[in-house]
């Protein structure tokens, strides 16, 4: 069972940065499914530890969901259920270092995107307004434009960090 999950996850990252980049939707028909086969692998590779691990997983991508909320909800549905499925067969150490990482290219992404458009400065500007204001109240963290917030797919991200996880981690990498 094992042996399966890397090829998975990696199936699962790839379809989901397309649907991202294609129709801006992570669908659910993807994920939610994916969900459950992360907590039956979980159970028939290792019982009632591996069940454990797969919920832990799927805690962890909740908790990420809380704290990308507080500091402006950067991440939406499809993005949280796509972390939650990989936790669900990866499990919470994998998903850690997917999230470390995917926060880095995400903002590589997100300073490349305000370049092209021309408002890195507003956009700067707007963060660090924000970070002097997180505990008073939401800090904005989208891209700013003359038109109004720019939005960027994050799941190409979340891909990106999956496999540089994956690779760090397995033999690959040797990790």
């Amino acid at each position: 069972m094992e042996v399966l999950k890397i090829p998975l996850t990696v199936l699962i990252v790839i379809a989901a940065a397309v649907t991202d980049l294609k129709w801006r939707k992570v669908p659910n028909w993807l994920t939610i499914p994916a969900l459950g086969v992360g907590l039956v692998m979980g159970v028939i590779s290792g019982g009632t530890t591996g069940l454990l691990m797969s919920l832990a997983g799927i805690a962890l991508a909740l908790g990420f969901w809380i704290v990308t909320c507080l500091v402006g909800g950067t991440l939406g549905g499809g993005d949280i259920k796509l972390l939650a499925a990989l936790g669900a067969i990866q499990g919470p150490r994998l998903l850690a270092y997917v999230f470390i990482i995917s926060v880095g290219v995400g903002g590589v992404i997100a300073v490349a995107t305000a370049l092209y458009h021309r408002t890195l400065r507003a956009s700067v500007q707007r963060l660090f307004r924000g970070l002097a204001t997180m505990f008073i109240s939401s800090m904005p963290t989208q891209i700013v434009s003359e038109t109004g917030t720019i939005r960027f797919p994050y799941t190409p991200a979340i891909a990106v960090g999956t496999v540089a996880a994956l690779f760090y981690l397995t033999n690959w990498g040797g990790g």
